[in-house]
C-alpha cells in the first residue's frame, strides 16, 4: 500500500469551533486578549482573570475593576472580533474567505478569474455570443461549453480496483480504479501537467460540482447519505475508499463522477486547507460534501484531485 494511502478507519472531523458572535456597532475599549482566550468562550470568572492580567499596570486597582465590570455588563463577547468558520456563518451570497471574514466572492473591485463574470456577487461562466463550444478528450467532460474536467478523480497510471499503484509519472481518469491520494498541491499540479492538463481553478471546480442547475451537491440540493461515498454510506463504521465510478448516481448533468465524497480534491494554487468536495471519512458529510464547503481553518486527510483542460475548438 502506498505510504500516502489512509487506513480505512481514519476519520476526519471538523475541529470544534468557538461561538461566532455577531459584530456590534459599538464596543467597550479594545483589550488585547491572549490567543487562547480569543479562540474559545470562557466562563466569566476566568475571563475576568485574563482581562485583569491584560490590564495590569495600565490603570490603578479601583478604575481597573470598574472598567472590567463595564466590559462584562456591556457584553464583552460581542467586542472580541468575530470571525467566520464556514459559509453557513455568512449571509447569502457572502462566503467565508481565508481570512475568516464574510465577503462577496466578487465585486467591481474584486473581479472573477479570467473566463468568468461577476453576476450578483458570484462568479459565473459566460461564453461569448459567437464562441464555439470546446471539444474535450474522451476521459473528460465539457463544462458550460467552455472548458474540460476529468470525468473521474485522478488515478496513477498503474492503479487497479484493489491498488492505488505506485507510478507517479502522470494522472489518468478512468473508472474502476482506486484514486490517487497525493502528498500536496504541487504533486497534484505536476501529475496533471504531465498528462497535458492542469489543476482546476477553484471557480472551475465549483461550477463542475454544482452542475448546470447550481445545486448544493452534484446530485441535488438535498443530502443523500448513500448517493456518494461517505461515512454515512456504510453500517458498522466500515467506511472506506472506493474505486472511481463506484457510485453511478454521484454525478450531475455535466457528467463528472465522485466530485462529492471519496477523496477531497485539490484546486490550482491552493493547499491542504482549500481542498474541496469532502471524502469517504468525513464525520459530517452533509456539510463537508457540499460543493461550496472549504475547510480554511483545518487540513483534512484523504486528499486527491482531478484535472481540467482548455479543450479545443473547431
Amino acid at each position: 500500500m502506498p505510504t500516502d494511502e489512509l487506513s480505512r478507519t481514519s476519520r476526519d472531523s471538523v475541529p470544534v469551533r468557538p461561538s461566532v458572535h455577531p459584530r456590534r456597532p459599538r464596543c467597550a475599549p479594545s483589550v488585547l486578549l491572549p490567543a487562547r482566550v480569543r479562540s474559545r468562550t470562557l466562563p466569566a470568572g476566568r475571563l475576568l482573570g485574563h482581562l485583569g492580567a491584560s490590564l495590569r499596570g495600565a490603570v490603578t486597582s479601583a478604575p481597573r475593576l470598574a472598567l472590567l465590570s463595564a466590559l462584562i455588563l456591556s457584553g464583552l463577547a460581542g467586542c472580541v472580533k468575530s470571525r467566520c468558520y464556514g459559509n453557513s456563518d455568512c449571509p447569502t451570497p457572502q462566503m467565508c474567505n481565508s481570512a475568516g471574514a464574510c465577503a462577496y466572492v466578487c465585486s467591481d473591485s474584486t473581479p472573477c478569474e479570467p473566463g468568468f463574470v461577476c453576476v450578483d456577487h458570484t462568479c459565473q461562466r459566460v461564453a461569448p455570443p459567437d464562441s464555439t463550444p470546446v471539444t474535450c478528450p474522451a476521459d473528460m467532460v465539457v463544462v458550460a461549453d467552455s472548458y474540460c474536467v476529468d470525468r473521474y478523480e485522478a488515478a496513477r497510471m498503474d492503479a487497479t480496483a484493489t491498488s492505488a499503484g505506485s507510478d507517479d509519472s502522470q494522472a489518468k481518469s478512468v473508472a474502476g480504479v482506486l484514486p490517487w491520494q497525493v502528498i500536496n498541491n504541487g504533486a497534484a499540479a505536476q501529475a496533471c501537467a504531465a498528462a497535458g492538463k492542469r489543476l482546476c481553478s477553484a471557480t472551475e471546480w465549483q461550477l463542475a460540482c454544482e452542475g448546470p442547475q447550481g445545486t448544493t451537491y452534484s446530485y441535488g440540493d438535498t443530502y443523500n447519505p448513500t448517493t456518494c461515498n461517505g461515512i454515512d454510506t456504510y453500517s458498522g463504521g466500515r467506511f472506506h475508499l472506493a474505486p472511481t465510478g463506484s457510485f453511478p448516481d454521484c454525478t450531475n448533468d455535466w457528467g463528472v463522477f465522485d466530485i462529492n465524497g471519496n477523496l477531497w480534491e485539490h484546486t490550482a494554487g491552493g493547499d491542504t486547507t482549500t481542498i474541496r468536495g469532502g471524502a469517504y471519512n468525513c464525520s459530517d458529510s452533509a456539510t463537508l460534501h457540499r460543493c461550496d464547503y472549504i475547510p480554511l481553518t483545518w487540513s483534512p486527510s484523504a486528499r486527491g484531485f482531478r484535472c481540467c483542460a482548455d479543450g479545443t475548438t473547431a
